[in-house]
């Protein structure tokens, strides 16, 4: 077995209603709170309410912060942070993240930066983009709280923050910026958008597929991921059908979490790295661009991935059949088939396009796009791809 290393939240706290626990979990790491709401419907929600008297009942004083909509870019980053260093932060304050991806990775950010007595900008610390700043002061303590099931990002080191001009969507990415706790209650994504809810979870299968395919991973995230996808694609239709079913929202929300460990800790591959560039370029959701290019690139990698007797596409088939009473297919190109109709099939229940002129994108951006996806994600890729080889099958796929 080759030598790995393993990065995890520090704690996490899983399971229906738990997000009542939130005063108790915080308060292991201060008095003083600084709360990033994903967004405003959230803030002003019952359960919103609830969080807050929860920690003021700590003894937690609180102060509230929230994205204005979309993902996290380099001007909102920079404006919260002003906001948030404006208020004197000590190590001894703490972050609670609560939202989707963009919400997790905007509290991280923060966190990250808040005590910088330079007080630079979120892009001098981005991949490929900035200056190559590092932290070297304390980072403040993250709880996590997701209220979609998808990015995983409760249990990552890295924060995705964007930019339109010029375009780019790039990762702020350091050890310490691992969430303390990663406090998951399924309940709390039973009132996000059925749309929200089906991208969300194709995001969570692209990060199961591509993380158990990977050139980076290993025999423990390749574990993770096949536990993961025994649980997406029943779930995913059956809260598609019902919001409000407990048993697969709590499945779905152990799909993500496991999807979040495995890619942090194993790498992604084709479809994050377009979803990226389509991030960039025209703003398309990430769970939505995910979609779109999962079945390119299970297509692409076919028989591409690493040596490995558990990477198979058989084991793939066994594990996405479930629960239904289907005979696991020994022969590969049969199950591969199998599990590139599974997805397209998915893809098409949930009323998501397939091609990429639907997600707005012209000839005339394919070389901007490809340029724009050749990012870390696109370095775990079981099969390498030039950019002209990628610009061709983004023409394909249009």
């Amino acid at each position: 077995m080759s030598p790995f290393d393993f990065s995890a939240p520090g704690r996490i706290v899983f399971g229906w209603g738990r997000i009542a626990e939130i005063g108790a979990v915080a308060k292991a790491f201060g008095n003083r709170a600084v709360i990033v709401w994903g967004s405003r419907t959230i803030l002003g929600s019952k359960a919103g309410m609830e969080i807050i008297r929860a920690l003021e009942g700590e003894g937690i004083t609180v102060a509230s912060m929230h994205l204005k909509g979309g993902e996290p870019d380099v001007a909102t980053i920079d404006e919260l942070a002003g906001l948030l260093r404006g208020s004197n932060p000590t190590r001894d304050d703490l972050i609670i993240a609560i939202g989707g991806g963009s919400g997790l990775d905007t509290g991280k950010a923060l966190a990250g930066i808040a005590l910088d007595p330079d007080r630079a900008s979120i892009k001098e610390f981005l991949e490929g983009v900035g200056s190559g700043r590092r932290i070297a002061w304390p980072v403040l303590p993250v709880v996590a709280v997701p209220t979609t099931a998808g990015t995983g990002s409760e249990a990552t080191f890295n924060a995705v923050i964007s930019s339109r001009d010029p375009p780019f969507k790039k990762s702020f990415r350091d050890q310490r910026l691992m969430p303390k706790v990663a406090l998951v209650d399924p309940q709390l994504a039973c009132s996000a958008p059925k749309q929200i809810t089906a991208w969300s979870g194709m995001d969570a299968l692209t990060q199961l597929i591509e993380s158990l395919l990977s050139r980076k991973a290993t025999w423990t995230t390749s574990l993770l991921a096949m536990g993961g996808l025994l649980a997406v694609p029943d779930s995913l239709r059956r809260v598609n059908a019902d919001p409000n079913d407990r048993y697969a929202r709590e499945m779905l929300a152990v799909a993500a979490l496991r999807s979040g460990l495995a890619l942090a800790n194993g790498g992604l591959g084709l479809a994050h790295g377009v979803a990226a560039g389509l991030g960039a370029l025209k703003g398309t959701p990430h769970g939505l661009a995910c979609a779109v290019m999962l079945p390119a690139a299970v297509a692409l990698n076919a028989y591409a991935h690493r040596e490995d007797p558990a990477v198979t596409w058989t084991n793939m088939q066994w594990m996405m059949r479930q629960p239904r009473e289907e005979p696991v297919i020994n022969d590969q190109k049969k199950a591969h088939a199998w599990v590139l109709a599974e997805i397209r099939s998915l893809i098409d229940e949930l009323g998501i396009p397939s091609r990429l002129g639907e997600l707005g994108v012209t000839n005339d951006d394919i070389p901007e796009l490809a340029r724009l996806s050749q990012g870390s994600s696109m370095s775990g890729n079981p099969k390498s791809l030039t950019e002209d080889e990628l610009r061709a099958l983004l023409e394909y796929l249009l």
